[in-house]
């Protein structure tokens, strides 16, 4: 096969890791320019290891992502509106627009994905 033989594996594009300078200069999953991004990320994915992975998964545990991550400040960034706990997050807005790109970045990728190399 065109993995040389070897076992093909399931792999996600994304596991709670954004990259730092998303996250520094456009504020990561709350900015809708992360969906490009992680469309052109996962193209990059889809192209350079197509050949070796059986099945793609595209976000993994995205509630989790957005809730540990913005609401509880648990997570990466670190977000939530206990200032206790966070520098700074609004845990009545936050979570959902980083859910609502995480959810658009998904489609993005699988439509990508679809049209490209399905």
């Amino acid at each position: 096969n065109a993995a040389g033989g070897r076992h093909r594996a399931v792999r996600d594009v994304v596991h709670f890791d954004l990259p730092l300078a998303l996250e520094a200069e456009s504020s990561g999953w709350l900015n809708i320019s992360v969906v490009d991004a992680f469309a052109d990320y996962a193209d990059v994915c889809f192209h350079e290891f197509g050949d070796l992975v059986k099945q793609w998964l595209t976000i993994n545990e995205a509630h989790t992502v957005a809730t540990s991550g913005y609401l509880y400040g648990v997570q990466a960034p670190g977000r939530c509106s206990n200032r206790s706990l966070c520098e700074a997050g609004d845990g009545a807005v936050e979570p959902y627009l980083a859910a609502h790109n995480l959810l658009l970045a998904h489609g993005r990728a699988v439509e990508l994905y679809r049209q490209k190399y399905q």
